[in-house]
């Protein structure tokens, strides 16, 4: 059986229910009604280092390199929380010391982790990105299917909608695929 596709506010035209959540197509990149945005990582933090300003780091650069030298490196599949509002979900799905770079088993944990997030922070909607298809390669259908399992395994907390990053032809197909 097809699931119901009704409109949700804050999304293109459909969005389909899986488990308890409403998953619809963002209109935005970050909509202002959104608890939560997930953003993709890698292991040592670069895709999120602001690589644009160059600033003094305050401090002697022996202590730079010594906070360098004892940097630890994040679990592929771990999520981390950043103290924004809308709150900032940082997803590793990214291990640029290997090749690929990326692995199913990272995005389908950090997809868990995410859920598992919301439920803890009380977050009842958030803005997800197709994880592991910017420097990876995961098809869209699998990276669907990978949503749709994680789905149907939150079977409790306040986490009600989803709106799901993608624009154009990726939208649509991401819609049809959700609703296969």
């Amino acid at each position: 059986m097809r699931p119901k596709l009704t409109p949700i506010p804050g999304t293109r035209e459909r969005a389909v229910t899986i488990g308890l959540v409403r998953v619809g197509l963002a209109v935005e990149r970050t909509p202002r009604s959104t608890d939560a945005v997930v953003h993709e990582e890698d292991t040592w933090r670069v895709l999120s280092s602001d690589t644009r300003t160059v600033r003094d780091p305050g401090e002697s650069l022996s202590r730079v390199m010594i906070r360098a030298l004892n940097a630890r490196r994040l679990d592929p599949g771990s999520v981390l929380v950043g103290a924004h509002r809308p709150v900032r979900l940082l997803a590793v799905v990214y291990d640029f010391d290997q090749n690929p770079c990326w692995q199913e088993r990272w995005i389908a944990r950090a997809l868990e982790g995410i859920l598992h997030k919301a439920d803890i922070l009380g977050l009842r909607s958030l803005t997800l990105p197709l994880l592991g298809t910017t420097h990876g390669a995961l098809p869209e259908a699998r990276w669907v299917a990978l949503l749709k399992e994680a789905l149907h395994g939150y079977s409790r907390g306040p986490l009600t909608r989803m709106q799901l990053v993608a624009s154009g032809d990726a939208g649509v197909r991401l819609m049809d695929f959700l609703q296969a």
